[in-house]
């Protein structure tokens, strides 16, 4: 006698006697005996009995308890250019046999199934939540594979060596489960595949069509979700007949749409195959998976790509190969290709020298279309291409913003921030906003010209963005930037202002700078085009002067800022932190100051330079300004602001006499950069100094 385990996860064990046994047992026992209900849950056994063919009205099943061998399953799949040996089984012979009866229920008549649990549960219709088998039994390792994190159970296994006539073999298959949809998305994801020629998961030609990355067919990578609609994993693959709403015949809570499996083979070579199925999580509710009679085919005529999913209005390219028994690729052979569904129409293409074939069509309609190639003879593995209408979106966002000294500020609206330096500098961000991809996207300012952008091609939801300068204008002042970018050769815009006010601001440029170098301790510096800070070898610091004597010391300024454009060391980081600090230096003469004298045969006290801090303390550490350039980041070949107003203030008011400024790192180790200096040939990437008053 055999029973049939119902059991809910919150139930540990519910059974049922089979319907046909149960009449036998009642006209014979009356009663059947308690110790034949095991308690699956506890013992984690269930037992054995000899199983025999069970038919329906849908479905019929026989096992491999029914005078059936593997290998009678394995012939049952073959359709021609194939010849197998070598067959095995491993498992309980109750989770593998045939099946007939599946048109209307799996997608086609009758083939092999192997399942997880007794595959007489298959047989409609749907009268229970949860139907198991636990047969404790291992799973297999390939299988765990495939869905890392989760242990497989009551695994069955199929292998067969092959030989094929082409380079191609194709079979039709459906997964179907008791697990779904309850335990959809959860730690009970049972799981199968297809290996062929390897057995490690990369040889898996199970998997989900059209999905990147490449997918395997589980409880949770194709469901309706839970509660259905709730978080579905690849829905457009998943049928669902969970009560009370089952319309399908069986006893499945849900399954897939027929899919099919390519494998790239070795052609008139043994090659080898290995079926397997698996529970996860636990052992309890069942999988199975359905393989169509005659569909392990060595294809003589190939159809590609196998399932893809296109927009409505779009074209979809397909690719047949003819080759004959010896896999020699047949050119000038006539192929039609065959398209049946909401698209259906039939076209021609003509074989080349490779055998191929290549036909485009559109879908103006959505839906599923299934396309067959036929040369003579000779017909394809059928292939699937769904059409879904997207509705477009397309949406270019700019935003402008100004540097205000401390901040990029988005100003719409005048009069925007008061800025005095020069150049005034600016920030583009370009956005698709939309749902579809831009490609030439440029922008134009009306005051600079086009500006440089990383990426012209912007997918849905990117951005990029660009920073540039212009120069600065007295009064109130409007920069407009304009962003344009295509899709299906439209152009779509969008603009944004900043607004600021140029105020009465002078810009001086260096009248001296000197270098001062340990290395070359005695050697006069001042024609070099550079200035350096740090340590590279040896330590650098740098002493400059600008002339103030325009101004009156009864001159207010509002703020004065020194602007050093860094550029080296090129594309380059450094060990440490370069923090560039501004002290007042003590009296030096240009043409003759050193790292070892400040004028002619006089020696700075101590050598390196004398300074003063912002306390007035002799070679103090407080310095006027500092900037700090992180050890991570290359030269970005853009001016560095240094806040010097007090200290240029101090010398305009008389409070010190102007000895311009002495330039040092915090501290000198792994960490030498350098800037432009005023002898460098462009007068744009000079040194300067922008008082406001």
């Amino acid at each position: 006698m055999e029973y049939q385990e119902k059991k809910d996860r919150s139930q540990k064990n519910i059974f049922k006697l089979s319907g046909v046994l149960f009449l036998l047992i009642i006209l014979s026992v009356g009663i059947v005996a308690a110790d034949r209900i095991e308690d699956v849950k506890s013992d984690k056994s269930a037992p054995i009995y000899n199983s025999f063919t069970i038919y329906s009205t849908g479905i019929a099943t026989s096992d491999l308890n029914a005078s059936l061998t593997p290998t009678d399953l394995v012939n049952s799949l073959l359709g021609g250019g194939v010849s197998v040996s070598n067959v095995t089984f491993t498992g309980n012979n109750r989770a593998s046999g045939l099946f007939s009866g599946g048109n209307g229920i799996i997608g086609f008549d009758s083939g092999v199934i192997l399942g997880t649990g007794d595959i007489n549960n298959v047989i409609g219709p749907n009268k229970y939540n949860s139907t198991g088998t636990n047969y404790s039994l291992p799973g297999d390792d390939v299988l765990d594979g495939l869905i890392p994190s989760y242990n497989t159970y009551d695994a069955a296994i199929l292998e067969f060596d092959f030989v094929p006539n082409t380079s191609q073999m194709t079979f039709n298959y459906v997964f179907g489960s008791e697990e779904y949809n309850e335990y959809a998305n959860t730690e009970y994801n049972d799981v199968f595949g297809f290996f062929v020629n390897g057995n490690t998961t990369d040889f898996n030609i199970a998997l989900l069509p059209g999905i990147t990355p490449p997918t395997p067919v589980s409880i949770n990578s194709v469901n309706g979700g839970y509660p259905l609609g709730t978080d579905p994993k690849n829905p457009e693959f998943y049928i669902n007949n969970v009560l009370p709403n089952a319309t399908i015949n069986t006893e499945l809570d849900g399954l897939t749409v027929v899919l099919t499996a390519i494998a790239n083979v070795k052609p008139g070579e043994l090659n080898h195959i290995k079926l397997a199925i698996g529970d996860a999580g636990d052992p309890y509710l069942d999988s199975y998976v359905f393989i169509q009679a005659g569909s392990v085919m060595s294809l003589k005529l190939s159809l590609t790509p196998l399932n893809t999913t296109n927009e409505v209005g779009t074209s979809h390219t397909l690719t047949s190969r003819l080759v004959n028994t010896n896999n020699e690729p047949i050119s000038g052979k006539t192929i039609t290709f065959t398209v049946s569904g909401p698209n259906a129409q039939n076209g021609t293409a003509v074989t080349d020298s490779n055998g191929n074939a290549t036909w485009s069509y559109i879908g103006s309609n959505a839906g599923t279309d299934t396309i067959v190639a036929i040369n003579d003879e000779e017909t394809s593995n059928p292939i699937s291409t769904a059409w879904v209408q997207v509705d477009h979106e397309v949406s270019i966002d700019i935003e402008k913003y100004v540097w205000n000294g401390t901040d990029w500020e988005d100003t719409d609206s005048a009069p925007g921030p008061s800025l005095s330096f020069d150049p005034v500098k600016f920030k583009i961000v370009v956005n698709n906003n939309g749902n579809v991809t831009l490609t030439g996207v440029n922008v134009t300012d009306d005051k600079y010209g086009p500006v440089l952008l990383n990426n012209t091609t912007l997918d849905p939801n990117a951005s990029t963005a660009a920073e540039y300068n212009v120069s600065i204008s007295p009064g109130q002042q409007i920069n407009n930037a304009t962003a344009s970018g295509y899709y299906n050769g439209t152009e779509y815009t969008d603009q944004d202002s900043a607004y600021y006010v140029g105020t009465n601001a002078n810009v001086h440029t260096a009248i001296n700078d000197n270098n001062l170098r340990e290395s070359s301790s005695c050697s006069v510096l001042g024609t070099t085009t550079y200035l350096d800070v740090g340590n590279n070898e040896s330590r650098a610091r740098d002493v400059m002067l600008f002339d103030l004597s325009m101004y009156d010391k009864n001159d207010t300024i509002s703020r004065a800022t020194l602007s050093l454009f860094w550029y080296y060391p090129e594309s380059k980081t450094r060990t440490s932190d370069t923090v560039v600090e501004v002290y007042r230096p003590a009296q030096w003469n240009p043409e003759h100051v050193t790292w070892y004298y400040y004028d002619y045969h006089r020696a700075w006290q101590p050598v390196g330079g004398a300074w003063f801090d912002v306390n007035n303390i002799a070679q103090g550490n407080v310095p006027y300004a500092s900037v700090t350039f992180p050890a991570s980041t290359v030269p970005d070949n853009q001016y560095h602001d240094f806040d010097v107003t007090q200290l240029v203030q101090e010398y305009i008011s008389g409070t010190y006499e102007n000895t311009g400024f002495f330039l040092k790192a915090s501290t000198e180790s792994g960490n030498y950069i350098a800037f432009y200096s005023s002898e460098w040939s462009n007068p744009d990437q000079r040194p300067k100094l922008t008082v406001e008053l």
